[in-house]
């Protein structure tokens, strides 16, 4: 309610309101609180002034107590009141100190002997019959103490400020001396010094001396002597009051003085103060009210105008003025109406031609919109496409159409960033697409040296600048070898020129050249959309190199830099397919370095590295560009031969075979050790019509040329290979005889033994091993338990659990095995894989602890097929486990019994074999 009823006031009260409220606000704030902190200062003066004069009272009690010590010591220190005091003569004595009491001016003289009785009491009349309490005294003056202390009266309200000396002979203490003061109204006056405060004096809680106006006849008790000045109340009227002790050696005595002073001027003074705060603030708010009210009329009144015009203005009334004239805020406002009223009417004028400019840059908007969008077409198909020719083709057509070019010639930066590289040059329509090539007087695939001093193709390369020319002809005439890098000009139809790098990332990419038909300009749209091509471009470029790269990189062996067994596979199924297309002949060269594992064992892995390199380059070099050289594993390197028959290969194989001859390995500076080769060549149709035909063609060959002797090439084709196949036959009769000896003693063997090479065979071949490998993996399976001959029947047929004696004899079988395999030739690799097929990969197998990958590859893959054969087949102490539950045990084994790389393997090709054997037999296949 309040909110409306202020939003619903003129400007001016607006105004007014808040600041009357908020100056009258502070100003009473300021009022309460000074008024709060003069009042406090005039109190803690008085307070200050009292305990001022408390202290200066004590001080004045404690000069009096010395003084009366003093008096006393006079006394005691006479000779001759010594000598009376010793004598015991009364009446000399009291003649004696009648004089010396008016000249002490004192009240009470008292002097004892030895024993503390009295010789002398002189007093001043108003102490003659009154008793005094001095016995502690007396006996510390006896003592031979000097002090000042205090004498109650014991009769009547008063008590007496004494000093007390003792009366010293050579025997030691012959008596004691007493002097004091009367402690009453006089006393105090003198101790106050004329000052306006009033003292009062007690002693034990009595009081015996004030000169405050019936003080003494007033009951009431001393404020603690530790605090400050505090208000006190008597007989109702307030005094501020300060209480000091008279303290004697340390000791405190009954004497109390209180020190009042009367609050009454204080008070008056606080009430003259605040009526003159409040006269003072009402004064001021008054003048406030007024001058608060004229400003806001004045202000409202001129502000009144200028809405008027400021609503004329609105209303379309152009005309419409201010009259104010003053030179503050309020005019200075009035006349900025007044020219805003002047510009409105300018622009009106303006709007007209404005909006003819408007519609002609929407125009221009629409187009570039339109350029754009199909610049973000073109930049998502580039980002789709990762092959470098296709991408460079695809930007060459987008920068025809997108900036309107006539020509566009693409260059890429080489790998060692020191030339260009012409890519593509394309034309629109009929145009001819070498005429940018021809401006800087080269071809479309002309390489240029990247330097500050070349044409402007590198120039730009250089410096990231695009550049724009709009008299090619002219410059062609005037600086043909600045720009274009021609030593004489020629004729050109090209009139106009961009040259834009190509950067990502502060690299250098490339540079495009482009052309503008006819006589036409880049505008600074075309150019900005050119500048956010190129951008993209080179992003689209340097994607397409990585590619390309990671490509190579994916196809090339890392030690030996030629093509890898999975490159050369898929280029052998290519040329394999077109040789079947076209009906023409095909290769396939297999090399294995003779005596590899000799330089291995002898000389190092290094040694067989440089050997394996020596191969490869040799290898390359005797071979055709168009002929496919690449390394098949381990020592074996494989050369596909498109378009070559037998007699053609051989050639190539020889040469290769004459040039590696030439070579020789170094072995630290001392020896030169000669590089030999068994080459076997197969060639299609004659060896085989399918990949791995020829591959086994020309492995068995490279085998009859390796057994000949090596160093030498033997062809598929010829009858003397057959020799190894009879070889083989009866290696692998005189193993089959040893598999059936085992078998004789144990069924389960034999069937295991099947398995074991079956799966074990499965790994080989998912994992792409040469042919070579595999044969030595199948022979391993077949014979990896031939160990068991030695072992005797009773412990290889047990139903149950072996004994720790059994078993340690079981474990023998490895070694039986080892022992066997190692009379027969050429079984080195499988004699390793039935050696350690028990090991296991963690280092807690049997017969020597290998671990991870010191076990041989063999044994890691026959421990896999081993082991899941036992787990799958049924045994006399236990039945078959699932085939899900031993693919879990061998997974959850993976890194501990097993090689967990292989375990993936292995179990991939269970399940996937499963999956097929579910299909053969689905309602859906079955029908």
């Amino acid at each position: 309610m309040l909110r409306t009823a202020y939003a619903n006031l003129s400007l001016g009260r607006k105004i007014f309101i808040p600041l009357v409220v908020l100056f009258l606000s502070i100003s009473l704030a300021g009022t309460v609180i000074l008024g709060h902190w003069v009042s406090g200062s005039l109190e803690d003066g008085l307070r200050s002034e009292v305990a001022g004069v408390s202290s200066m009272v004590l001080r004045n009690f404690q000069n009096e107590e010395e003084q009366l010590r003093m008096k006393a010591r006079v006394v005691s220190e006479s000779e001759k009141v010594r000598q009376l005091v010793e004598q015991g003569d009364r009446t000399a004595l009291l003649q004696r100190l009648m004089p010396l009491k008016s000249i002490l001016q004192v009240d009470w003289i008292k002097v004892v002997d030895m024993r503390g009785a009295t010789l002398a009491d002189l007093r001043d009349h108003t102490l003659s019959d009154a008793i005094l309490d001095d016995g502690r005294e007396i006996s510390e003056a006896l003592a031979g103490l000097y002090l000042a202390d205090v004498v109650a009266v014991r009769d009547r309200p008063t008590s007496l400020l004494v000093g007390i000396s003792p009366i010293r002979s050579l025997e030691g203490s012959s008596g004691a001396v007493i002097v004091g003061s009367l402690i009453g109204d006089d006393m105090l006056k003198q101790m106050s010094m004329g000052t306006r405060e009033y003292l009062v004096a007690f002693d034990h809680k009595r009081t015996i001396a004030s000169t405050l106006p019936g003080g003494v006849e007033v009951a009431w008790q001393p404020l603690p002597p530790d605090g400050l000045p505090a208000r006190l109340t008597l007989e109702g009227r307030e005094y501020l009051a300060a209480t000091a002790v008279l303290g004697v050696q340390g000791t405190e005595s009954g004497l109390t003085i209180v020190t009042l002073s009367s609050t009454e001027p204080l008070d008056a003074a606080r009430s003259l103060l605040w009526l003159r705060l409040a006269v003072y603030f009402l004064s001021g708010a008054l003048l406030v009210v007024t001058t608060g009210t004229l400003v806001a009329l004045t202000i409202s009144r001129r502000l009144g105008i200028l809405v008027r015009v400021t609503e004329r203005l609105a209303a379309g009334d152009l005309t419409a003025r201010s009259s104010l004239i003053a030179h503050d805020e309020v005019g200075n406002l009035g006349r900025a109406f007044d020219g805003m009223a002047d510009q409105l009417a300018e622009r009106d004028q303006k709007l007209s031609s404005a909006l003819e400019e408007l519609e002609h840059r929407h125009t221009e908007l629409e187009q570039t919109h339109n350029q754009v969008r199909r610049l973000q077409g073109v930049s998502a198909t580039l980002t789709a496409n990762l092959e470098l020719e296709e991408v460079l083709n695809r930007l060459g057509t987008a920068m025809l159409e997108i900036l309107e070019s006539g020509c566009v010639w693409i260059l890429t930066v080489s790998a060692d960033g020191q030339q260009l590289e012409g890519r593509i040059s394309i034309a629109r329509g009929e145009a001819n697409e070498s005429c940018l090539p021809e401006l800087f007087g080269s071809t479309v695939a002309t390489v240029h040296p990247i330097s500050t001093h070349g044409n402007l193709l590198t120039v730009v390369a250089i410096k990231r600048q695009p550049v724009f020319l709009e008299d090619v002809p002219g410059l062609m005439q005037d600086a043909s070898e600045a720009v274009f890098g021609r030593e004489s000009a020629i004729a050109t139809p090209i009139q106009v020129l961009g040259v834009i790098p190509l950067v990502l990332d502060d690299e250098t990419i490339g540079v495009v050249a482009l052309t503008k038909e006819g006589i036409e300009t880049f505008t600074a749209e075309l150019q900005a959309i050119a500048m956010v091509f190129a951008n993209q471009s080179a992003l689209a470029i340097k994607n397409a190199q990585l590619y390309q790269e990671l490509k190579r990189l994916g196809e090339i062996d890392a030690l030996t830099e030629i093509y890898n067994q999975r490159a050369v596979q898929q280029m052998l199924w290519r040329e394999l397919q077109r040789s079947r297309r076209h009906n023409r002949s095909l290769s396939v060269m297999i090399a294995d370095v003779d005596n590899f594992k000799l330089f291995n064992d002898t000389y190092g892995h290094l040694t067989g590295d440089a050997v394996l390199k020596q191969v490869s380059r040799t290898l390359s070099a005797s071979c055709r560009t168009t002929d496919i050289v690449g390394r098949y594993g381990g020592d074996e390197f494989i050369v596909v031969l498109p378009e070559t028959n037998g007699e053609q290969a051989e050639v190539v194989a020889r040469r290769f075979l004459e040039g590696l001859a030439a070579e020789r390995v170094a072995i630290g500076g001392r020896y030169d050790l000669p590089i030999g080769c068994s080459v076997g060549l197969a060639t299609y149709p004659h060896d085989g019509d399918s990949q791995q035909s020829l591959i086994h063609a020309a492995d068995a060959a490279m085998y009859f040329a390796k057994h000949s002797g090596g160093s030498t090439v033997s062809s598929a084709s010829e009858p003397d290979t057959s020799q190894i196949e009879q070889r083989d036959i009866a290696l692998w009769s005189m193993l089959d005889s040893c598999v059936a000896a085992v078998d004789n003693k144990d069924r389960y063997t034999r069937r295991h033994s099947e398995m074991v090479t079956e799966f074990a065979m499965a790994v080989a071949s998912e994992m792409n091993l040469p042919i070579a490998i595999q044969d030595q993996v199948r022979v391993a399976g077949a014979l990896h338990d031939v160990g068991k001959i030695g072992v005797p029947t009773t412990i290889l047929q047990k139903p149950g659990p072996l004994s720790e004696d059994e078993r340690r004899v079981m474990e023998q079988h490895p070694l039986f095995g080892a022992q066997i395999i190692q009379q027969m030739p050429d079984l080195d690799q499988v004699l390793d894989g039935v050696r350690y097929h028990h090991e296991r990969y963690d280092g807690r197998g049997y017969p020597y602890g290998l671990k991870g990958k010191d076990i041989p590859f063999i044994a890691r893959v026959l421990a896999v097929a081993d082991a899941y054969s036992a787990m799958v087949t049924d045994r006399p102490y236990r039945k078959a486990l699932p085939i899900e539950q031993a693919l879990f045990e061998l997974e959850s084994n993976a890194g501990r019994q097993f090689d967990p790389e292989i375990v993936e393997i292995f179990t991939r090709w269970v399940r996937r074999q499963q999956g097929a054997s579910i299909k053969e037999v689905s309602p859906q296949t079955a029908g």
